[in-house]
């Protein structure tokens, strides 16, 4: 801690932390807890008054995971594809955004990653020198992005009845950060890329275990601002390529917030926003939100779950392969305007799921060969599997000639050696003969 007033003493506050969290030592200015009876996510607070005249105070806060044992990282595994090790990387996080540095390419504190497991797209972006980190409820996910689903704030907050946000469908994913190191009442913009374009009559939902879901207040503090960009790239903050308010078809959303204003979770003045809200739609509206994590729409309707493994396994290709190239991107963009329609009609019919899940069946595999063996393997497997069955037809037909011969044959009484020569045969009309023949 640093005060420009060298001759202030200062009351550290722990109270606010969570209630599971016992401080076990006597300094007031350090907390140490024992982690051995714990396994979950806490929060540090701590407000730190001063004695001067006016008193002033600021809050701070940190957020733990207590996991049950060390994650084993592999020496031939790269993860976040940045030429080093996960071993080597390590568990840390030196840029402090709530990413292990294992699965983080990113060093810019002003850059964080939207997409799970995407380095290069998707990537939330605020004025430089300004720190994001992942918010709350990201970093409890778990999954190393700030893209999260509803159901994952009503898990967090266990406050169901206020967190879903009945009458909006969400447009891709709800985003959860924080913003850090700013002045007091700092306003500051920040850029999300969406990952389908925006609807139309589409409004910035946000959302405060206080208040619940409500729209993005805008005032000359506040404002939502959107531009064209691409799918998973967009114009810096700032940039005037934004316009006010979310226009249809666009890609990119920025957000100017207040610390301490009327869209800080935190609702305090304190040098930190907290920023959980997405992009949602009326239902009803005519507009069609994906009301899943950047909308793997045919593959959430048939295995009922944006969390299925199969619909992750689907994301990943996406987010790794896919959106890395410009063909790729060109098929993702026409998947999310094609499919909404089709995931709502498969969505209501069970039969029509299942049949859906068995279509999806080679294609998750694929996927998972690609994403862990690379593209080579994936292009060679099919060709094995193909020369295999074609072998095996080959196979079957000879099997059938052959059996046919020797059925016609033993029909006519013909009765062979070991070498296949020919002993003895009797006609329909009962004439014997002998001679010799090549082998069948």
């Amino acid at each position: 801690m640093s005060d420009p007033n060298a001759q202030d003493n200062h009351h550290f506050d722990w109270s606010a932390s969570d209630p599971a969290l016992v401080d076990l030592d006597t300094e007031e200015n350090t907390f140490t807890f024992d982690p051995a009876a714990l396994l979950c996510t806490y929060r540090i607070r701590l407000d730190v008054t001063d004695n001067g005249s006016p008193a002033e105070s600021v809050l701070a806060g940190k957020i733990v995971k207590v996991i049950e044992t060390t994650p084993v990282l592999s020496s031939t595994v790269d993860s976040d594809g940045d030429g080093v090790s996960d071993a080597d990387e390590g568990y840390g996080d030196h840029d402090g955004d709530g990413i292990p540095d294992c699965e983080d390419a990113i060093d810019a504190v002003n850059v964080l990653q939207g997409a799970v497991g995407s380095q290069d797209l998707f990537l939330i972006e605020t004025e430089p020198g300004v720190p994001i980190r992942l918010g709350e409820v990201a970093f409890a996910d778990g999954d190393g992005a700030a893209e999260i689903t509803q159901d994952d704030v009503a898990d967090y907050f266990d406050v169901p009845s206020d967190s879903v946000d009945d009458g909006y469908d969400i447009v891709g994913a709800v985003f959860d950060f924080e913003l850090s190191g700013l002045q007091a009442a700092q306003s500051v913009n920040v850029v999300i890329p969406l990952p389908e374009a925006i609807p139309a009559d589409a409004v910035y939902r946000k959302y405060t275990v206080e208040t619940g879901w409500y729209d993005f207040v805008i005032d000359e503090n506040n404002r939502v601002s959107s531009a064209s960009g691409a799918l998973g790239a967009c114009p810096p903050p700032g940039d005037g390529a934004y316009t006010e308010g979310l226009t249809e078809g666009h890609y990119c959303v920025q957000l100017t917030l207040e610390d301490g204003g009327p869209n800080d979770a935190d609702l305090v003045i304190n040098g930190v926003i907290k920023d959980p809200g997405g992009v949602k739609v009326q239902v009803g509206s005519g507009s069609t939100g994906s009301n899943n994590r950047f909308g793997c729409f045919i593959a959430t309707a048939a295995y009922g779950s944006p969390l299925a493994s199969q619909v992750r396994i689907l994301r990943d290709l996406r987010d790794r392969v896919l959106i890395n190239s410009t063909a790729g991107r060109y098929l993702v963009g026409l998947y999310y305007t094609c499919s909404p329609p089709i995931a709502d009609y498969i969505g209501a019919r069970e039969y029509l799921r299942a049949v859906v899940r068995w279509c999806l069946l080679p294609v998750v595999g694929m996927s998972w060969i690609v994403l862990h063996l690379g593209i080579i393997p994936a292009l060679i497997l099919p060709m094995i599997l193909t020369l295999a069955v074609l072998r095996l037809i080959r196979l079957s037909r000879r099997y059938k000639i052959v059996s046919s011969n020797w059925r016609r044959r033993v029909c006519g009484g013909e009765k062979f050696d070991q070498r296949g020569s020919i002993r003895t045969a009797r006609t329909p009309w009962g004439d014997t003969f002998s001679r010799r023949t090549l082998p069948p």
